[in-house]
């Protein structure tokens, strides 16, 4: 019959020694369980987080410069940018942003192409439990938003106004070309007429194109002739811009000055030649956008509380000042 093991035939020695090796033992093992995983945070990859980026279209170099900054920004630290082109479709664009829903994401970036079509899917977003930032035009509810991320519309059209005022201090005839289906370029022209409605200007007629360099080329042709006194023409984008600038060359007006806002390549590099009938551009920086956005984020990320909006203001662009920030991109 075996004898069972107690601890009162060892000696006072012996317990002291069984002891010590049962220490040793336990501070072995948690030794290597730290070892196991600090090898496994060291292994682990540095990127957690993956992000749906969601566009208008692509096709358009503003938004291709929003989407590569903040594509760029968001894979600095490891993550994952999964950029979408709506090609101007919100049934496309909702169905994208749920696709990717389904599969798993930690945030949506979204420029939405209707800003009412797009708040059914938001809600489903904000439900989910992921943040959504806008980007450059505001959903009609931003009940469903974290924030908002965008040019300052009103301040690029103040821009126009004070660079006016400035270089007609006793005001002048203007033609203002605008888009009244976009509610980006309603919004320039309003703050433009509000902030000259009380000044010696005289806006001659404002008129809705089709935002294209044909619409606006054809609009303004027809205008010389029934404004013939024209001093000015003020455009709501650098497309406007040009398709004037076009007519002017066919009616062969050299009194005729052009201003406009964006900021675009094609614009800048007629600034660059040195054109005296193109006053400016009201410069906008979707480099700018991407890079905010991205930040706006990962303070989201890091609990930090977000305003609701951040605004990148524009600057006025010159024939002096464009080579400061080339002609070949978006600044």
């Amino acid at each position: 019959m075996k004898k069972k093991l107690r601890l009162s035939n060892f000696s006072g020695r012996g317990v002291m020694l069984l002891l010590t090796l049962l220490f040793i033992f336990a501070q072995a093992l948690t030794v290597c369980a730290d070892d196991t995983a600090a090898a496994s945070q060291a292994e682990a990859p540095k990127g957690t987080y993956r992000y749906a980026l969601s566009f208008i279209n692509l096709t358009d170099p503003y938004n291709v410069m929003i989407a590569s900054e903040l594509q760029a920004k968001i894979m600095e630290t490891g993550d994952e940018a999964v950029v979408l082109d709506a090609n101007y479709s919100n049934k496309k664009q909702i169905s994208q942003i749920r696709r990717m829903l389904a599969e798993g994401i930690d945030g949506l970036f979204i420029q939405p192409v209707n800003s009412s079509g797009i708040v059914e899917v938001l809600e489903e977003i904000r439900y989910a439990g992921v943040p959504v930032i806008c980007l450059d035009k505001e959903p009609s509810d931003m009940t469903w938003v974290d924030s908002y991320c965008g040019t300052n519309q009103l301040q690029a059209g103040q821009v126009v106004a004070e660079s006016l005022e400035e270089l007609y201090p006793a005001g002048a005839k203007l033609l203002l070309l605008t888009r009244e289906d976009d509610e980006v370029c309603i919004a320039r022209s309003d703050s433009i007429t509000n902030a000259l409605f009380v000044g010696p200007f005289r806006i001659l007629e404002t008129v809705s194109c089709d935002g294209s360099r044909a619409g606006a080329q054809a609009s303004v042709t027809k205008l010389l002739d029934e404004y013939p006194d024209t001093e000015v023409i003020v455009t709501v984008n650098d497309s406007m811009g040009i398709g004037a600038l076009n007519a002017l060359g066919e009616a062969e007006k050299e009194n005729v000055r052009i201003i406009s806002i964006g900021g675009s390549p094609d614009f800048k590099k007629l600034l660059a030649e040195g054109d005296d009938r193109l006053i400016g551009t009201a410069a906008l920086s979707p480099a700018a956008i991407g890079n905010t956005a991205a930040g706006i984020m990962n303070a989201l990320k890091e609990g930090q509380k977000l305003k609701s909006r951040y605004l990148v203001e524009a600057f006025l662009m010159t024939a002096e000042n464009v080579g400061n920030y080339g002609v070949e991109t978006w600044q």
